[in-house]
């Protein structure tokens, strides 16, 4: 098991908009980003710039790991498999019908 990744990493990424993270007391960083060597879930960065500020932080975080009913499989398990097209094109359609 690998150590988290560093605070002044993760500081960066937020500044970049490169990970969701929610505001409370303090900074929660969800699990669902980070593998189980601390790894950045590939092609986040993205997916986060390709939904824009059209959702907030929960509910991207909820909409990465939604199962979709047609197959079963969420954003982050496509992601997690590199499979980053579909998601960046799904979080794309997303942005574009919430912006209408």
């Amino acid at each position: 098991n690998s150590p988290p990744p560093k605070l002044e990493q993760l500081t960066r990424m937020v500044l970049r908009n490169s990970t969701t993270q929610r505001d409370v007391t303090d900074l929660l960083f969800p699990s669902f980003q980070f593998g189980p060597d601390g790894e950045f879930l590939p092609s986040l960065d993205r997916v986060l710039k390709a939904l824009g500020d059209t959702l907030d932080d929960w509910s991207i975080a909820l909409w990465i790991v939604y199962r979709d009913p047609q197959d079963g499989i969420s954003n982050f398990e496509r992601l997690r498999s590199g499979d980053a097209e579909t998601v960046v094109q799904r979080a794309t359609r997303r942005a574009e019908i919430l912006r209408h």
